[in-house]
């Protein structure tokens, strides 16, 4: 993914940072209304999305975002935002594993941090 525009790149750096809040401070999960990216991209279905070029879905289908909502559901139903819960094992695995695969997605050489 080399051809971002600034745009899209200052929004994935972004979502990659929410991620990472969620994964290190146990930050809130408000799904598209708290993401960069999905502001930029939701009303166009998705269209331009890194997220969607690299899973071929729209919607963040077939990425580590779905495992983070899958797991809270079952294991946190109790809570009506997605956060990582205390010191959940799983909320953190997936939560780190969302930011990483955000991060997979920044052009050679950019850094999020």
């Amino acid at each position: 993914m080399n051809d971002m525009n600034a745009k899209t790149l200052e929004a994935l750096k972004g979502s990659i940072r929410k991620w990472n809040r969620i994964f290190c401070k146990g930050a809130v999960n408000l799904g598209p209304t708290n993401c960069p990216l999905c502001k930029l991209f939701i009303l166009s279905d998705c269209e331009g999305c890194p997220v969607s070029a690299k899973s071929g879905k729209s919607g963040c289908h077939g990425t580590p975002y779905y495992a983070f909502g899958r797991h809270h559901l079952v294991s946190h139903s109790i809570f009506i935002d997605h956060r990582v819960v205390g010191k959940c094992r799983s909320c953190k695995k997936h939560a780190k594993a969302e930011r990483d695969f955000l991060a997979s997605l920044l052009p050679d050489g950019e850094k999020w941090r």
